[in-house]
């Protein structure tokens, strides 16, 4: 009788714990479900538009969009908005768009609205417009962030982030987004989301993007196909280099940790900074990456990025490096370069955050860098996705 019982029981407590695994994975899928639930949903590959440079910033800039059919579009673009001019895009694949834009004036504000034969689409229709870079020196503001990408449950913090850069920053020159733009790069819907939350922003301000290890080679990823794909950017577009105003700015191709980088791109690299360190319209230096050199994260210091590039920030006199990975925000400052690491773009963030001896600040919180730039100094505020100041500090020219 006392074994019947036992067994009975035993069973009791079986059924139990697999009741409770299976409520557990229950919960979890409707969490993943509700998560992935958003107006994105409706606007199933309606991207943009949103905006970069290939070329010079002074007189181009470069309109790209996606609809979900082809439409035979056109985009109308001038000063103002009689849109006294007509230009026709290049098509790739996926109905995804794009158009180059020559010989524009420097410092000058156009609208631009995109037009189709077939179907329009009203988020295209309206008017849009940017501003092309200034010929001269000019103080202005430009904003970093990275890990944007949804956490596994397809969680993600981005739109508020997106909601404080329109509400705190009026208006910047450019992002740039350290990678991980994404969670899974091959499924379409996170770049619909992706887009979504940016789009009252890219359509005027130019995105300038970085690979990242889920664009390149996590979960099925699909080494940067759909990444290169939505952009379209400078050079190679796996890294490159632009100037605005008195700052040059450059982006690597480190998405992944610990693995050697290529001389290719390092003798690009020094190249590049060569040019620039005899240029006498350049006072800062600005380079971002994906992985960073220094941190005290989960990832720690990558050991094989230090040996191959941090000799060379030193040695050309690089202001200022901007890496994600980390979800977290952290600034370092080593051999007169500052390091920032701003993977706080909407992710899951860090649990622990250890020690490192450069370390000047960190905090385990969503938020996005801005930069306030003129000749000598780079103004640093970095904001929280609820609005308040996270830390604040100041940059001085090396040129």
């Amino acid at each position: 009788m006392v074994n019947v019982n036992k067994q009975q029981l035993n069973f009791k407590i079986y059924f139990l714990k697999a009741g409770i695994i299976i409520g557990i994975i229950i919960i979890m899928i409707m969490i993943m479900f509700v998560s992935n639930i958003g107006p994105w949903n409706s606007f199933t590959n309606l991207k943009g538009p949103y905006l970069s440079w290939q070329d010079d910033p002074r007189t181009t800039i470069t309109i790209t969009w996606q609809t979900p059919i082809d439409t035979n579009p056109w985009v109308e673009y001038g000063e103002n908005t009689s849109y006294r001019n007509k230009i026709n895009p290049v098509i790739s694949t996926n109905n995804i768009y794009f158009i180059k834009i020559t010989n524009l004036k420097p410092d000058t504000i156009y609208h631009y609205r995109i037009l189709s034969s077939i179907k329009n689409y009203s988020f295209l229709m309206k008017d849009h417009w940017f501003k092309t870079a200034p010929n001269t020196t000019r103080s202005f503001t430009f904003i970093a962030y990275g890990d944007s990408r949804p956490d596994i449950f397809g969680n993600c913090g981005h739109k508020s982030i997106c909601d404080q850069i329109k509400k705190i920053s009026s208006d910047p020159a450019f992002i740039l987004h350290t990678g991980d733009i994404v969670f899974q790069s091959n499924m379409d819907w996170q770049w619909d989301r992706f887009f979504w939350d940016l789009k009252d922003i890219i359509d005027h301000t130019p995105l300038f993007t970085t690979l990242g290890n889920h664009e390149y080679n996590e979960y099925d990823s699909d080494l940067g196909i759909h990444y290169f794909k939505f952009f379209n950017l400078p050079g190679n577009e796996w890294y490159y280099s632009f100037n605005y105003s008195n700052v040059h700015i450059i982006c690597l191709n480190l998405s992944v940790s610990d693995v050697e980088i290529s001389q290719t791109q390092i003798n690009w690299l020094i190249n590049d900074l060569n040019k620039v360190n005899f240029s006498n319209s350049i006072d800062w230096i600005v380079i971002f990456f994906h992985v960073p050199l220094y941190s005290s994260g989960a990832y720690g210091n990558d050991e094989k990025a230090i040996e191959a590039l941090e000799h060379i920030f030193k040695d050309y006199k690089v202001e200022l490096v901007i890496a994600g990975h980390d979800h977290q925000y952290e600034r370092i400052y080593k051999d007169g370069v500052h390091y920032i690491v701003t993977g706080g773009g909407g992710s899951e963030l860090e649990v622990y955050i250890g020690n490192n001896r450069y370390v000047q600040y960190s905090e385990n919180i969503h938020h996005f860098c801005k930069f306030n730039v003129n000749r000598t100094q780079m103004n640093v505020e970095v904001i929280s996705s609820l609005g308040f100041l996270v830390d604040q500090f100041t940059i001085y020219s090396n040129h």
